[in-house]
């Protein structure tokens, strides 16, 4: 890495898509603070995905806060995973949130059909500027090289 690009970061598609499904579900509708939903890109998930509403997957993983843990495992488990050449999700390296918790991973079958009933890929290239207009935002308001160098003066290191 170059002082100039210290850090990269990166979205990844497997995680928009858990955030789309998490969403979706009863509690991500209901919850007034779980899901954002006051903007553009929030009506574009629903206009696109209301459809498929009933896809069993969105009530096998309708987590509440009293499952927070399979939410969170969900979601965050979803970045050990990418999609293959032949357009399912497979598993890229071995982590888990959680040992004993896995529902990212037992639900991949269901996952790997709802992301072909939905289209969920072609949404996704379709919102790629957008998602990489956040990355940019975010590199520009978190000072990655400032916070870089403050780091190695402070450790030392290269």
């Amino acid at each position: 890495m170059t002082p100039e690009t210290p850090i990269t970061v990166a979205g990844s598609e497997p995680y928009e898509l858990t955030n789309i499904i998490l969403a979706l579900t009863p509690y991500g509708r209901e919850d007034e603070f779980e899901v954002y939903k006051k903007s553009r890109y929030y009506r574009q998930v629903l206009a696109h995905f209301e459809p498929y509403m009933q896809h069993p997957l969105l009530a096998k993983v309708n987590y509440s806060r009293k499952e927070w843990d399979k939410y969170l495992s969900f979601r965050t488990d979803s970045y050990a995973f990418d999609f293959a050449a032949d357009g399912q999700l497979h598993r890229r390296f071995p982590f888990a949130t959680q040992d004993d918790i896995k529902p990212f991973e037992d639900n991949l079958s269901l996952v790997n059909d709802f992301v072909r009933v939905t289209g969920f890929r072609k949404f996704y290239q379709a919102h790629k500027p957008y998602y990489d207009s956040l990355l940019v935002g975010y590199q520009q308001s978190q000072m990655l090289p400032e916070m870089m160098a403050f780091l190695k003066a402070e450790m030392g290191g290269t």
